[in-house]
């Protein structure tokens, strides 16, 4: 076991980490913060502009997600504008071959008002699809695209960290 653990940890620090292609992250890796480990499966962070990401395949509900984010210094990700939104569900499309439903941070407080979930602040971006968000839901995903749909947020679903890049 030892062994198979040191071989492990050998091959993830020699072979070359890249981002797939097609993204437009400004560098491929957050390098100084730590490679996410969750049941076997590791995740690396991607910076895009000022944030560092990352893609937790495991399905969590939407208060699980935020907590594991937190333990990370990080929050489920909170899109500010259109060209984050676009880089983000593009990372979530290349990371999983189905585009599962993905968390993103925003919930509903009133039946009309929506705020960020980490910084309870209005948003300053919106990207719901036709007919949302609809009255069932109170947590947001991408689903399939990159516009967003209201979701009851006690199912579970997959969800991006985001935390600030420090250089």
């Amino acid at each position: 076991m030892w062994i198979s653990f040191c071989v492990l940890v050998v091959l993830v620090l020699l072979v070359p980490q890249s981002t797939p292609v097609g993204m437009t992250w400004d560098h491929p890796l957050c390098d100084k913060i730590p490679m996410v480990v969750f049941e076997n499966s590791m995740h690396y962070w991607n910076l895009y502009g000022n944030s560092c990401y990352v893609y937790i395949y495991h399905r969590l509900e939407y208060r699980y997600a935020q907590r594991y984010c937190h333990r990370l210094n990080a929050s489920v990700v909170e899109i500010n504008d259109e060209k984050e939104n676009a880089d983000v569900s593009r990372y979530v499309q290349i990371m999983t071959d189905e585009h599962n439903d993905t968390w993103i941070g925003i919930n509903r407080i009133f039946q009309n008002e929506w705020i960020y979930g980490t910084s309870r602040t209005p948003l300053t971006f919106t990207k719901w699809d036709d007919y949302e968000p609809n009255v069932s839901g109170n947590c947001a995903v991408f689903r399939k695209s990159d516009k967003w749909f209201a979701q009851v947020c006690a199912q579970t679903k997959t969800f991006v960290c985001e935390q600030p890049y420090v250089e």
